[in-house]
């Protein structure tokens, strides 16, 4: 009996230890986030606008694109992907004279 409820209490931990890791990796700031794809992904720069709520990062290659892309999504809480609009791109200069 008591076998069973230390197989139990054992599972219940590690589901609720798996449980936290997944929340804790989606509670990042949106600061942590974008220090860690600078870390990992060759990224010249970025800026955080608030009017308009936006998160612009410049990387140095287009194959670097898709992936910050990828990781941006997979690590901001929904709240945060909700309210900026993300944009990857490669080089300021054709992002500045879309805009210009």
């Amino acid at each position: 009996m008591k076998k069973i409820g230390v197989i139990t209490l054992i599972g219940t931990l590690l589901i609720l230890g798996a449980f936290s890791v997944i929340t804790f990796s989606k509670d990042r700031t949106v600061d942590e986030v974008l220090q860690a794809v600078m870390d990992k992904y060759e990224v010249q720069g970025y800026i955080v606008g608030e009017e308009p709520a936006t998160i612009d990062i410049d990387v140095y290659s287009e194959e670097e694109i898709e992936k910050v892309a990828t990781y941006m999504k997979s690590n901001l809480s929904e709240e945060d992907l909700n309210h900026y609009d993300i944009e990857v791109f490669s080089g300021w200069e054709d992002k500045l004279e879309q805009r210009g």
